[in-house]
């Protein structure tokens, strides 16, 4: 069965609650210290100071966690990896925030389970954005994701990084299927 959770408003840019662009601006913060923060809002080239229920543009988000990977990076990472890399990194900021912990502190330790359930959670951190997630069987699950800006790779990392957390062994595949939708095949063991 296929739930979808539309988060559509009426100016149709997607965005992404402030609380969490804040998670990496951070780990930048915990890893680097507040010089790098200063460095980080240079380059940015505006203000990084965002209200934790404040709707900010995935597109700046993005421009953030890429700037944030390339502070904290102390390798250069290979243009063919950055963006499955900065997907992966997104994931980390989140679960080792405050907020990131009290949630998954509370919520179940079945992978698949939470899961299909973050339908739920994206309409409250997302808007203008649509998620719908297909459970395609015992260890596999079809997630797509609309109009929200991220490059496809970006989620593949996260998704990746989410099993990662969660100790599962699997893979995630993703295809672009219209430049705004993409699908995301998920299998493990």
């Amino acid at each position: 069965m296929e739930t979808v959770v539309k988060t559509n408003t009426t100016n149709n840019v997607p965005t992404i609650k402030g609380v969490f662009v804040n998670t990496h601006i951070n780990q930048v913060r915990k890893k680097k210290g507040e010089e790098c923060v200063k460095l980080l809002e240079k380059l940015y080239g505006k203000s990084i100071h965002f209200g934790y229920l404040e709707d900010v543009p995935i597109q700046e988000e993005i421009e953030i966690i890429k700037l944030c990977l390339h502070i904290i990076s102390d390798k250069k990472i290979p243009e063919k990896d950055f963006e499955f890399e900065a997907g992966r990194f997104h994931f980390r900021n989140f679960t080792e925030s405050p907020l990131g912990k009290l949630v998954f502190s509370y919520i179940p330790k079945n992978f698949k389970q939470i899961i299909l359930h973050s339908k739920n959670l994206a309409r409250h951190i997302f808007k203008n954005t649509n998620v719908s997630i297909l459970d395609t069987g015992e260890n596999s699950l079809v997630i797509k994701m609309e109009n929200n800006n991220y490059p496809i790779e970006h989620f593949k990392g996260l998704f990746f990084e989410w099993m990662v957390f969660y100790g599962i062994h699997g893979q995630v595949n993703a295809k672009n299927i219209n430049n705004i939708l993409y699908e995301y095949y998920l299998q493990w063991n």
